[in-house]
């Protein structure tokens, strides 16, 4: 499958960060499932040709604010269909989201779908959107702030060497105070569970009885979310790239733990295949990478090097290699990055920064990490006080040597504020034993979301199947995998499982 550039845009399948950047702590109102009111329903979509994708249709649509207030207004929705090629044969709408909080569907669907879904286009119309308050979706969040000096991953990372609490509070609270000034009238309603009721608001608009669905990464989420709220209104549901929705939900800090571990696990992984496939990783650090690696992160925190008019520093690298994890063919690209900064070259790598703070070319952001926190804030239960931060921080700057700045001091943003929220639901989640079993894909080394997240999330969901990839990277459909493809089709298309405790050998060396 061909990569979104990590400049051009922040989410593909398998770039996915998986990092769920919590913000606001936000204060859950109702937590179960409200009809549309009655002058949303039964609307269906006016489709158009996209002018910028030809072959796919767009449409917009309106569905309330809040689910339980009429007269709460409107968000307008941004969606697009690739639609089947056998028309005659045609099954359904396959809903897709690729993941976030804050990634566009309406974008990813147009540049990889006809490629992703070249089987499943043959019988399903494939339709993604952009979920309320990200995207083309209006109203969309977005804080206006400088990602790399005043959002929620702020350089310099906090460590237990440098960390000044005071300063901390301070700078947090100064965002959260502009996020919440700035988005005002949207961070109230954007929930993952009321983007589940705009789902079904979809669905129904685009005249499917029941939901067929494909969720990646935060999508998992999403439809674990669905499947609780909706036990009776979807006829097949895959999540791949998964996270555990009851830590996602109920036990952030551990979630965020959870990730950083597993970024951790994947550095290791990577630097291995760099001893063992050396020219292919621009013979960085030879037959050490490990300690190449950790000599540059070290000399860069104490003289950054010069790239054009910027610098790159030890977190820029930080980050970049984060980035570069989560897809094994970028493998190859990472070690090459690597290897030019240890030669002075540093343009690589701070691109792969760039990507991850959507900075564009003319030195604006992307409010794509907004989204992320903003999102996600409403969702999870992140405890108050600085305390817990500052513990977690320590915890994590004493395990995860490359990825601490994943949990800890930085969550300390999604602790910082409360917002009330409406329409939020936290669980518990339980699939229908009446309904088709879920299938739930997992990646043995999910760089952004650990295996063991896939095995909880089907012992959770009850009636679920669990499919594994043995292998590398943030996702596992789309041509990691001949056999992960061949089932998860099967599946959607025929609602065939695959035999219970199957592995799948991934095809990307």
């Amino acid at each position: 499958m061909e990569k979104i550039p990590v400049n051009e845009g922040f989410l593909d399948m398998r770039r996915a960060l998986g990092i769920l950047v919590p913000v606001l702590a936000l204060l859950a109102v109702t937590a179960t499932s409200v009809a549309a009111p009655a002058r949303h329903q039964n609307r269906t979509l006016r489709w158009s040709a996209c002018v910028d994708a030809p072959g796919y249709d767009c449409a917009h649509v309106l569905v309330p604010r809040d689910y339980a207030d009429p007269a709460a207004g409107n968000f307008r929705l941004a969606v697009v269909r690739l639609p089947a090629r056998d028309q005659k044969h045609r099954i359904g709408s396959l809903f897709v989201n690729f993941g976030g909080p804050g990634g566009t569907g309406v974008q990813t669907l147009k540049s990889n779908g006809k490629r992703l879904f070249a089987n499943l286009n043959q019988r399903f119309d494939v339709v993604s959107w952009d979920p309320r308050g990200v995207g083309e979706s209006t109203p969309a969040i977005d804080c206006h702030v400088d990602q790399e000096t005043a959002g929620p991953f702020a350089q310099p990372f906090p460590t237990p060497l440098n960390i000044d609490a005071t300063k901390l509070v301070t700078r947090v609270r100064k965002y959260v105070q502009r996020c919440e000034q700035r988005n005002r009238d949207v961070l109230p309603y954007v929930s993952t569970a009321n983007v589940a009721r705009d789902l079904d608001f979809l669905r129904r608009a685009v005249g499917d009885r029941k939901l067929s669905y494909f969720g990646m990464s935060y999508g998992t989420y999403l439809g674990a979310t669905y499947a609780s709220m909706f036990p009776h209104s979807y006829r097949a549901m895959t999540l791949e790239g998964v996270l555990d929705p009851e830590q996602y939900a109920n036990h952030p800090l551990q979630l965020r733990s959870a990730l950083a571990a597993a970024q951790e696990r994947a550095t290791g992984r990577f630097l291995q295949y760099c001893v063992a496939n050396q020219t292919a990783c621009g013979h960085f650090g030879g037959t050490d990478p490990q300690w190449a690696l950790d000599k540059l992160i070290g000399d860069l925190d104490r003289v950054p090097l010069d790239v054009g008019s910027r610098k790159l520093d030890g977190d820029d690298v930080r980050v970049a290699l984060g980035q570069g994890l989560h897809s094994r063919e970028s493998w190859p690209a990472l070690g090459a990055a690597l290897a030019a900064a240890e030669s002075g070259n540093g343009a690589p790598l701070r691109q792969l920064a760039d990507g991850f703070y959507g900075r564009r070319s003319d030195g604006t952001y992307r409010p794509t990490l907004d989204e992320f926190m903003a999102i996600s804030a409403v969702d999870s239960q992140y405890p108050g006080g600085v305390a817990p931060y500052l513990n977690s921080g320590a915890y994590a700057w004493n395990n995860f040597d490359h990825a601490y700045f994943l949990a800890g001091y930085t969550n300390y943003v999604w602790g910082a504020d409360r917002v009330r929220a409406r329409g939020v639901f936290r669980g518990p989640f339980r699939a229908s034993p009446s309904a088709t079993p879920v299938l739930v894909v997992g990646t043995t080394y999910d760089p952004a979301t650990p295996y063991k997240a896939a095995v909880n999330t089907t012992r959770m969901l009850g009636n679920a199947r669990l499919l594994t990839m043995d292998g590398d990277g943030h996702g596992a459909y789309g041509g990691e995998s001949g056999c992960i493809d061949t089932a998860v089709d099967t599946y959607l298309d025929r609602l065939a499982l695959p035999a219970a405790g199957t592995h799948c050998r991934q095809d990307v060396s």
